[in-house]
């Protein structure tokens, strides 16, 4: 149980939570993660990228691009933080923190097949060494990128209006279009273990190759209103993935969930008043975190293994819990 007794700058200690330090109370919130052998890089939205210190139990600074940020990924030992229309890539060595500039635009970034992609407005580009670039129109002039994601030999691009695949020669197809335009439409998609996961407002695509698309959320007829809502992204595990949801009701918090063989299991919920702005697996560390829209930052034990939750020590749990069971027509019973 996390307890603060002021305005949430300072917390009761626990493994469960780190108070994300940027610019004090955490103000900026999280647009990017990687992990880097043992280490953990964090980028905030105001350019910054934080290292977090196991020993201390803390975020800190580790290099200060100086312009506002919109995504991190990691490239043969870079960090490559994108900064939208305005300002180039930058990137930052992992080891010295030393930052140099790319000659590139990007809002969103993905690393697939060996090439670094960048999205910006309704351009994809894409690189092999940093330096030439090559630039693939996706769809109408008035759409913007959303995300992008690796599939097969393909890398999948989602608008607001649609899901688009750029093929080997800069091929450009279209996929599906969107049931309706949103600038949620393929937010923070990714590959994990060889299928491509498209969130899109109440929505979770699966798409794989020589496979029909699916729409693995269903959850908002079941969930009450409190926890129904708009997915915010997806990350993926060893075992699983999960997604996290903000509420659609305004007393309502936001959640996360994880997909299995077994379906979908409730992970955890954030306090009253927050919004979760990013997620990350950890696999050194065997930690799942989570980054609130105040800038503040939990993590909690996932292990990398197949494992028994009853005999796995780190196991850690809720004091109350509740078990949701299939019905049953009470004339059944004697």
């Amino acid at each position: 149980i996390l307890v603060s007794e002021d305005d949430g700058t300072t917390w009761a200690s626990t493994d469960l939570y780190s108070p994300y330090i940027s610019g004090g109370s955490g103000q900026n919130a999280v647009v990017g993660a990687q992990t880097v052998g043992a280490n953990m890089f964090v980028a905030d939205d105001s350019g910054k990228v934080l290292k977090f210190n196991q020993s201390t139990n803390t975020f800190d600074l580790f290099a200060d691009t100086g312009v506002s940020a919109t995504d991190m990924q990691l490239w043969f030992g870079k960090l490559l933080v994108a900064h939208g229309s305005t300002n180039f890539i930058s990137s930052v060595d992992s080891v010295s923190g030393a930052i140099t500039s790319l000659t590139q635009y990007a809002k969103v970034l993905t690393v697939w097949n060996g090439y670094l992609w960048g999205g910006v407005n309704n351009i994809a580009s894409y690189t092999n060494d940093a330096v030439t670039w090559v630039d693939v129109q996706v769809g109408p002039d008035d759409y913007n990128i959303i995300g992008m994601a690796g599939l097969g030999d393909d890398v999948l691009v989602s608008t607001e209006q649609a899901i688009w695949r750029i093929a080997p020669g800069d091929w450009v197809y279209g996929v599906t279009k969107w049931a309706y335009q949103s600038v949620n439409n393929g937010v923070n998609m990714l590959n994990s273990q060889g299928v491509a996961l498209v969130p899109a407002e109440n929505t979770l695509i699966r798409m794989q190759a020589g496979a029909p698309l699916a729409n693995l959320w269903n959850r908002d007829e079941s969930l009450p209103s409190t926890r129904a809502g708009i997915l915010g992204g997806v990350i993926g595990t060893n075992k699983e993935f999960v997604v996290w949801v903000d509420p659609a009701e305004n007393d309502g918090i936001s959640t996360c969930w994880s997909f299995n063989n077994q379906g979908w299991h409730f992970v955890a919920g954030l306090p009253s008043g927050m919004s979760i702005n990013h997620m990350h697996y950890d696999s050194s560390q065997d930690s799942i975190w989570i980054f609130s829209s105040t800038g503040h930052a939990w993590k909690f034990y996932a292990s990398s293994t197949a494992s028994s939750p009853a005999t796995d020590s780190r196991t850690q749990y809720n004091p109350t819990g509740v078990v949701i069971m299939g019905t049953f027509h009470g004339g059944l019973m004697t």
